[in-house]
């Protein structure tokens, strides 16, 4: 295809009137030019570009949103340069280019086109042969439509777009070297990014999908939502399109993006926030990389509202994991599910994890790094861990106080914060923002929640300050909201739902192990307790004080305020007289309270010396104890506590109730207690006569404490 030229003059032969005076003459050199387009190809024209000829890019279409029919006409109008020369590029409807240089349009205001030669490369060459600018033909060899193409900051589509198998022309200045950083994108999936490629010795480029990628799998490490993400090749200046689409990266979150590696393995990332500067990591070094935190800034303000996260890739991948038990009590079942689901699956363990013992467990992936994590103790104790990036880290220690623990995220550097639920409602979400701030920002327990003894760690951004308010969402009842908490001084946070004054949030058993007023119960049985009274019928409710606990093994001692001597229930030494199976257990308490109202004993008989899994912690008895009698002693045959109640065994499996199956915190364990707190109460040896169960009744009622837990 070529472009025919011809000059359209006036009368007299002479593009100007000669005799015009030298003033108008002047002025019309000096401003654009009009030039007259005739259309003599069979097809219509979509794109038409007159641009001077030492200008690196091509500009602006002429016709914008119209087309220039076969054999129509059309004035458009261009800027007049110094050298009156430019170079004509013209696209038909049939997807054909058209390119013509070096045009004087000073000496010719009219252009025809024809239409009747195709753009080759050789005569592409040709055309830009020693030329201050050269042509380079781009093509789009995958199966999506083009929609940007850069060489360096140079734009080469300006809203154009290539269709798939389709070619267009760009333009490059030679004084700024023939190797060009060149960046396509295309109306969906990833850009493609071509280095320093010699435009003077290969002025024809192919853009093809990569025969092979790698992946990324990029996790929101901020507290904010990630709103978009480029990537590109260093020394780019193209960023390419956002690689979340229209998707939102929630904290805590992850996906993957696909990129085609080059030699240097280094990449620039660019982040948003939804509000303020874009955080841009450049340099990235992304060779055998298979993963990236992006950590975001410190503090963004007046955040948007949250958009769902994007959806994993389904392609799988597997991670070694290994758990280490590192509790006293083994660990019997062990479960490990991706955050975003709510099925545990299956048990993950073959048998028990003593203390010390390791487990190596291998996991299907399925696209996401944060997994929920719980082990089941023996004697039913449950412990989570949520959130946990097994990406970082594939190792885990299971243990310590806390049912759950929940990584709340934030910066690596950031403050650490743990926020403690003590109470027995639950925490249904937990807002903090600094105090200098009205937006209370994002949920930072996310679709997780704090139940009792459940654990928070976050960490927030220092440039936030010291002081936060936050606001506490529970189970039930309004918002509970706390100003400027001072977080620096005290990052350990207790979190309870405050009820009424006086409001009796639990009841419990507890009793006298010595004159001195010292009370032994669980440690359950205080927890979340403003306030622990005796609650005898009839008498006003006296408070006891809390002396220590241990959640471990679930076991607290608090002291009465009596000056006189108080009655006890003596304890026998584990060491001379340890339990035996087989002989008496009596259980004094005061179950389900609210129902019943009264104190109650019932018999059995020691049905095993340690717990389950050879627990020393835990006894074993058959006497039935219910809600309510958690804190009250098992008693032996003489009267002398061999234990304390502390749960029960509901279930067999998902069809059979068990049959007085019930637990105790066993002597040794209370014996290092009360030694571990610096108190020696009175003990007893084996060998005392034998009572009946109501002289034993008798002899303990005074002793055993109905306990109410108040607000």
């Amino acid at each position: 295809m070529t472009l025919r030229l011809a000059l359209f003059a006036a009368a007299g032969g002479a593009l100007f009137a000669s005799s015009a005076p030298a003033e108008s003459q002047q002025r019309r050199q000096s401003g654009p030019l009009s030039v007259s387009v005739v259309n003599r190809a069979s097809s219509s024209v979509q794109n038409l570009y007159v641009t001077p000829a030492d200008s690196p890019t091509w500009g602006s279409d002429l016709l914008g949103k119209e087309t220039l029919t076969a054999g129509g006409r059309q004035t458009v109008r261009v800027d007049r340069t110094a050298g009156c020369r430019y170079d004509i590029r013209v696209i038909y409807s049939n997807g054909e280019n058209d390119v013509d240089t070096d045009v004087n349009l000073c000496a010719s205001s009219a252009v025809t086109l024809t239409g009747d030669k195709d753009m080759t490369a050789l005569r592409l060459v040709r055309l830009a042969a020693r030329r201050p600018v050269g042509l380079f033909m781009f093509y789009n060899r995958t199966s999506i439509q083009m929609t940007e193409m850069h060489s360096g900051a140079n734009s080469h589509l300006d809203g154009m777009t290539v269709d798939a198998g389709d070619h267009t022309i760009g333009r490059f200045r030679r004084g700024d070297g023939c190797a060009a950083n060149l960046a396509a994108q295309f109306k969906e999936g990833d850009p493609l990014f071509l280095e320093a490629h010699d435009l003077c010795a290969q002025p024809v480029v192919s853009f093809s999908a990569p025969e092979s990628k790698s992946m990324l799998r990029i996790r929101n490490s901020s507290a904010y939502p990630l709103v978009s993400l480029h990537v590109r090749p260093s020394g780019f200046e193209s960023w390419g399109g956002d690689r979340l689409g229209s998707e939102t990266l929630q904290p805590r979150d992850m996906t993957r993006i696909a990129y085609t590696p080059t030699a240097s393995c280094l990449f620039d990332l660019k982040a948003a926030f939804g509000q303020g500067e874009d955080e841009i990591r450049p340099r990235i070094n992304l060779c055998g990389r298979k993963h990236f935190d992006v950590e975001g800034p410190e503090i963004v303000t007046g955040k948007g509202d949250k958009k769902a996260p994007a959806a994993p890739t389904p392609e799988q991948e597997a991670l070694d994991v290994r758990i280490t038990n590192e509790s006293p009590r083994p660990i019997r079942e062990f479960f490990i599910s991706p955050a975003r689901t709510k099925n545990w699956g299956d048990n993950r363990i073959d048998a028990p994890l003593a203390r010390g013992q390791s487990a190596s467990l291998r996991i299907e992936q399925d696209g996401a790094c944060l997994f929920d994590v719980k082990a089941v103790y023996e004697g039913g104790i449950e412990q989570r861990r949520m959130n946990q990036d097994f990406c970082k880290s594939a190792a885990l220690g299971m243990g310590g106080l806390f049912q759950s623990i929940v990584d709340g995220g934030g910066p690596e550097t950031g403050l650490p914060v743990s926020f403690v639920n003590v109470g027995r409602a639950g925490v249904q979400s937990l807002h903090l923002t600094p105090s200098n701030d009205t937006h209370w920002g994002d949920d930072r327990l996310g679709s997780n929640s704090l139940d009792r003894r459940a654990r928070l760690d976050i960490r927030l951004p220092r440039a936030g300050g010291c002081f936060w308010d936050v606001k506490i969402g529970y189970s039930a009842g309004p918002a509970d909201e706390q100003r400027r908490v001072d977080l620096c001084a005290k990052p350990d946070q207790v979190l309870r739902k405050r009820e009424k004054p006086g409001t009796v949030i639990s009841t419990g058993t507890g009793f006298m192990i010595g004159p001195d007023g010292l009370v032994l119960t669980n440690s359950h049985v205080v927890e979340g307790c403003r306030i622990v009274a005796v609650a005898r019928d009839g008498e006003a409710r006296m408070p006891l004080k809390l002396i220590r606990e241990d959640p471990e093994t679930d076991i607290a001692l608090l002291k009465a305020d009596q000056p006189a001597p108080t009655p006890f229930i003596a304890l026998r030494r584990a060491a001379e007289a340890p339990a035996r199976p087989g002989e008496k257990a009596v259980v004094v308490g005061y179950p389900v309270r609210n129902k019943l109202g009264v104190v109650n004993v019932t018999e059995g008989v020691v049905s095993a010396a340690g717990g389950p899994g050879r627990d020393q912690t835990r006894m074993q008895f058959t006497a039935p104890a219910q809600p309510g009698n958690s804190g009250g002693p098992v008693l032996d045959g003489s009267g002398h506590a061999i234990g304390v109640v502390v749960s029960r065994l509901g279930m067999v499996d998902d069809d059979r109730p068990s049959q007085n199956v019930n637990f105790g915190v066993s002597m040794s364990a209370v014996e290092a207690f009360l030694k571990a707190a610096g108190v020696s109460p009175p003990m007893a040896d084996g060998g005392s006569p034998e009572k009946s169960t109501p002289a034993i009744f008798e002899a303990a009622n005074a002793a055993v404490l109905p306990l109410d837990c108040l607000e």
